[in-house]
């Protein structure tokens, strides 16, 4: 059981995080097929994830993993611009 120091990530974040990591070992065991649906479920799992403490721990986590021109920063990139605004109007410390 965690204690009340240690916060584990929300569930939107996990499964957020989850399907980045899943593009990024599609993307290196080059497997297309699961690069694009690990794709399409990040990209789904971002809008609903977006106004989760940890959003950007993630799009960071994905630029740190990912080659400079990888399809999933254009997505990530996309998400920030798209919901930056209502994450800065809930809590500015996040960015």
């Amino acid at each position: 059981m965690p204690s009340e120091e240690t916060s584990l990530p929300s569930e939107k974040i996990g499964w957020f995080l989850y399907h980045a990591m899943a593009y990024v070992l599609a993307d290196k065991w080059a497997i297309e097929p699961l690069k694009s649906l690990a794709l399409a479920k990040f990209t789904n799992a971002g809008a609903v994830a977006h106004k989760e403490a940890g959003f950007f721990d993630v799009i960071d986590q994905v630029y740190m993993s990912t080659p400079e021109k990888s399809k999933i920063r254009l997505v990530a990139a996309s998400l920030v611009k798209r919901y930056s605004a209502s994450v800065c109007a809930n809590d500015e410390s996040k960015l």
